[in-house]
């Protein structure tokens, strides 16, 4: 009596994820022309962010086509393959943290500014990202130096602590700059219609994106 190996909850679940990230960085990529299109005065900053993340979002598309295409084509019908991480598939461990430590940075500068230069607060909120930041640095080198996934256990301590970093980060940025553009509410209907839609927008980006 003859087994299939059924991989549609690992690899496969891999494959929908690799479409979908392709379907994103498509989006990234007609965001990224039109903001160099229509807010090509902003400031150096602002645009070196902007070309950062599409960057990386690239290298994130890459990294995962590599990974899926070396497990689903190069390795057909070789489920030993199947045990071992691929090099692309743990970078793509700490490209997501770098990603994310971007992110915090950008945001974490807002938060300085709206809560009228708050360094304590802004402090706080720098040593979350910084210490996720670590974590996942520690997690992939641990990846590597243990590439099979059957050790994938051991690792999870480490993703749940990066998980929870980037968490805690998402929500006080969230939060203070909910809290802070509320305070700026004048009564002016305009102005705070203005004001509910930057709130709604900083908390999509913050707790709604976890």
């Amino acid at each position: 009596m003859s087994s299939t190996l059924n991989i549609n909850d690992t690899f496969g679940t891999f494959l929908i994820g690799v479409v979908v990230s392709a379907t994103l960085f498509g989006m990234i990529c007609i965001q990224t022309f039109s903001y160099f299109q229509n807010y090509g005065t902003d400031n150096s900053r602002v645009k070196l962010f902007v070309s950062a993340l599409f960057v990386f979002g690239g290298l994130h598309s890459a990294l995962s086509t590599h990974a899926i295409y070396y497990y689903t084509i190069i390795n057909y019908r070789n489920p030993i393959a199947l045990l071992d991480s691929i090099w692309s598939l743990t970078t793509i461990l700490q490209l997501s943290g770098t990603i994310r430590f971007v992110v915090h940075i950008f945001f974490i500068r807002r938060v300085y500014y709206v809560s009228r230069k708050n360094l304590p607060l802004a402090v706080v909120v720098f040593i979350l990202a910084l210490a996720h930041c670590g974590t996942t640095i520690v997690l992939t080198y641990r990846a590597f130096r243990s590439p099979h996934f059957y050790t994938i256990p051991q690792l999870i301590p480490y993703m749940n602590a990066a998980l929870s970093l980037s968490m805690a980060a998402d929500i006080i940025i969230a939060g203070s700059l909910s809290y802070f553009l509320h305070k700026t509410r004048s009564g002016i209907k305009k102005t705070d219609t203005m004001i509910n839609k930057l709130i709604i927008y900083a908390v999509n980006n913050g707790i709604l994106t976890r």
